[in-house]
């Protein structure tokens, strides 16, 4: 609607028929409202040269969105690489759900820090106490830094 109302007409028809796409494909039905819309916006563009696949519709969209969010992204990549290693830190591993492929470090200090499961040695158990070093990372789900743990060994 937004995109509408800015005179982008082209930006918003490809999300109107991803919604349509969206919903056809879940056996949802497709509102009058925005059937009519997409119909008006090939009217105002002069075409009726829609995406013909969900698949086109959300890769273009996913293209308008990158561009959106270049600023943004921008500014996150630079703060990501000004943090520095966290070196040497002691926490206990929590495995969680066996058909997860990560899990936490949990310190002392009740910090969490993501971890793979790939990256434990290969002995461990729920429980162990390990020791790691912590580097920058970004928690897409979410949207702000975070740490990983890497270089995690057994405490001796």
């Amino acid at each position: 609607m937004l995109c509408k109302e800015l005179g982008q007409y082209e930006e918003a028809r490809v999300h109107f028929v991803l919604c349509k796409y969206v919903r056809n494909e879940k056996g949802w039905t497709v509102p009058e409202s925005i059937i009519n819309t997409i119909n008006d916006l090939n009217k105002i563009i002069g075409n009726n040269k829609e995406p013909s696949s969900l698949k086109e519709a959300l890769s273009i969209c996913q293209s308008e969105w990158s561009k959106l969010l270049g600023k943004e992204n921008d500014l996150r990549n630079l703060s990501y690489k000004k943090r520095k290693v966290k070196k040497g830190l002691v926490g206990k591993v929590s495995l969680g759900r066996s058909d997860r492929p990560y899990c936490f470090i949990i310190t002392k200090d009740e910090q969490s820090f993501f971890c793979s499961k790939s990256d434990l040695p290969p002995d461990m158990i729920d429980g162990n106490e390990v020791t790691f070093d912590a580097i920058p990372s970004f928690d897409k789900k979410k949207n702000k830094e975070s740490w990983k743990a890497s270089n995690i060994r057994h405490c001796t």
